[in-house]
C-alpha cells in the first residue's frame, strides 16, 4: 500500500513538473513561421553563382538582443506552494504543497519570497519542495 501512494506522489510530481516546463516553455516561444516551399533546383551544366546583393540594400550588422526574461519568486500563498513573476502579486502558478507541512525555516523563507533569477534556478528550488 505504501509503495502504490510513492508511485502515486511520484506520478503527480513529475507530471506537475512536465505542465510547469511546458507552460513555461509555451509562453516564451514565438508562433511558428511556416516555410513557403522552394522550387525544385534546374539541372544546369555550368555551376550557378549567387548573384551579389544590390548596394542600396541595408544589412543589418547589429545583432538581435534577445528580450530579457524577468526574476521569478517562489512564495507561499494562500498556504500553498506559489510561483510570482517579478514585480507582480498574481501567481502564474499554485501548486498542491501545503507549506504548513513543511520545516518551520522553510515556511519562514516562503513567507518572504525566495527570488530566482532564471527559469533554472526556478525549477531546482520547485524541485526541493516538492520532493
Amino acid at each position: 500500500m505504501a509503495k502504490r501512494m510513492l508511485f502515486s506522489l511520484a506520478v503527480v510530481i513529475a507530471a506537475l513538473l512536465l505542465g510547469l516546463v511546458l507552460s513555461f516553455a509555451a509562453r516564451g516561444s514565438a508562433p511558428a513561421v511556416p516555410e513557403e516551399p522552394s522550387p525544385a533546383p534546374q539541372q544546369t551544366a555550368e555551376p550557378t553563382v549567387p548573384e551579389p546583393l544590390p548596394a542600396e540594400t541595408p544589412v543589418d550588422t547589429q545583432p538581435q538582443e534577445p528580450e530579457p526574461q524577468g526574476g521569478y519568486r517562489l512564495q507561499s500563498y494562500n498556504g500553498r506552494l506559489a510561483i510570482f513573476r517579478e514585480g507582480s502579486d498574481t501567481p502564474e502558478m499554485i501548486f498542491d504543497v501545503y507549506t504548513r507541512l513543511l520545516p518551520q525555516a522553510d515556511r519562514d523563507r516562503l513567507e518572504q519570497g525566495i527570488t530566482a533569477p532564471d527559469y533554472e534556478t526556478l525549477t531546482r528550488l520547485i524541485e526541493d519542495y516538492i520532493s
